[in-house]
């Protein structure tokens, strides 16, 4: 996949921690499955500092990686006002929480308009002719394949 098309999915902002000659299979699956179902990560679209991006601290080393994503749909992406790690909660956990302001609008459901069947004339299936006429067509049909 070109790079130009993975900073695109990626973002304008996305943390380079890693490489691209070091991304493992699964760094270039996400990309690639984003790009083929034109999907957008909100984390790296937004101006923030970098505390703000990650979401998870390696216990031994210190560092802080992004392993949690909001993935939202390229063209909804302008609705995604922010999406930042929360570094401040409490929860007794190596991983922060992931915040997403969206700007959702509500509309109201689009009601088909029913289509008019014509009543079927009842009334005709009781007359000696509408009843002969399917058997004449059913004869006839059968006769030539015979």
């Amino acid at each position: 996949m070109p790079e130009s098309a993975a900073t695109s999915r990626r973002g304008p902002r996305s943390l380079d921690i890693i490489p691209s000659a070091m991304r493992t299979p699964t760094d270039l699956m996400l990309l690639q499955t984003c790009n083929h179902n034109e999907l957008a990560i909100t984390n790296t679209c937004f101006q923030q500092a970098n505390k703000y991006k990650t979401t998870w601290k390696h216990p031994r080393s210190k560092h802080w990686h992004m392993l949690d994503y909001v993935i939202t749909r390229q063209r909804d992406l302008k609705e995604v006002h922010s999406t930042r790690a929360m570094r401040s909660t409490c929860c007794w956990s190596d991983h922060c929480l992931v915040r997403s302001v969206v700007a959702l609008s509500l509309c109201r459901p689009r009601r088909h308009r029913a289509i008019r069947r014509r009543k079927l004339e009842v009334a005709k299936l009781e007359l000696n002719e509408y009843k002969q006429a399917p058997q004449k067509t059913l004869l006839t049909v059968h006769h030539f394949a015979a």
